[in-house]
């Protein structure tokens, strides 16, 4: 049975915690970030049309079920998730997310923006590197550079010669049509044991 949760403390926040806590050890290059990227505004100006639940067709599928051939991934998917409400009424858990995979080239991208809540900023974090298929409905990805971006102040932070405990990270994928479910084998549901993943769309990557 298929399980969701459009939860944001996920791996992204646990690689920039590591990153941010190892202090010397994994120093970042400081750049600067003046606007959202292209891939992540086209799904902040259409969120309803990347919803992270599943439809008909992924709603009992279990991520890495082989449904249609890997070789489709090339393009960019999007997601969004519209969050949890706390008990003071407050909205969190609000995500925008974008994939953009490569069959020839191997390149495995991938965008996230969190929108501001509290005293927390908007934040905007991009992953760049490869990917490759290690087995029936899983695959490699391999990051080459890891950026972390505040967008109330545009500074960002850019890692590079991650260590391997970071920048490797498997994912079960299953595609199906111009849908994409993806999850993380690490993750799964207390309930039914199943991992826990987020469906994403397809849609024209930004020139």
């Amino acid at each position: 049975m298929f399980a969701i949760k459009a939860r944001i403390l996920t791996a992204t926040l646990i690689i920039t915690v590591s990153l941010t806590a190892g202090g010397c050890f994994f120093s970042g290059t400081s750049t600067l970030l003046s606007q959202v990227p292209a891939e992540l505004q086209a799904v902040i100006d259409d969120p309803n049309a990347f919803p992270a639940d599943p439809n008909d067709t992924l709603a009992d599928v279990t991520a890495g079920t082989l449904i249609d051939d890997l070789g489709g991934l090339t393009g960019c998917w999007g997601t969004y998730g519209d969050g949890d409400v706390s008990v003071e009424g407050l909205e969190y858990n609000v995500f925008y997310e974008v994939y953009q995979f490569d069959t020839d080239t191997g390149l495995a991208n991938r965008w996230v923006l969190t929108p501001s809540w509290l005293f927390i900023p908007v934040i905007i974090v991009v992953d760049e590197g490869t990917y490759e298929l290690i087995g029936d409905g899983r695959i490699r990805i391999t990051l080459e550079r890891y950026t972390f971006t505040n967008m109330t102040t545009g500074l960002s932070q850019q890692y590079t010669d991650l260590p391997d405990t970071i920048a490797v990270i498997e994912k079960l994928v299953t595609l199906s049509g111009d849908q994409l479910l993806i999850a993380s084998p690490d993750y799964v549901d207390e309930t039914t044991g199943e991992p826990l993943g987020r469906v994403y769309t397809r849609f024209d990557c930004p020139e």
